[in-house]
């Protein structure tokens, strides 16, 4: 990341862009701060569509999940 987020320090981030097995998520306060939730919509959730189901659980047109 190219700007510090405040309450998070360079650890906290670098252990949470380790592979995903030896990963840790980020800490608490971390999903409590506003600025952090925004950045996360505008670069993770306006970005790109996310995948919610796999194909075979939505497979015939008109299927769908709640």
């Amino acid at each position: 990341m190219t700007h510090p987020i405040p309450g998070l320090t360079p650890e906290d981030i670098a252990r949470a862009r380790q592979p995903l097995e030896t990963a840790c998520t980020l800490p608490p306060a971390a999903y409590l701060d506003d600025d952090l939730h925004a950045l996360e919509v505008a670069r993770i959730f306006r970005k790109n569509w996310l995948p919610v189901a796999r194909v075979d659980q939505v497979a015939a047109p008109g299927d769908y999940l709640s």
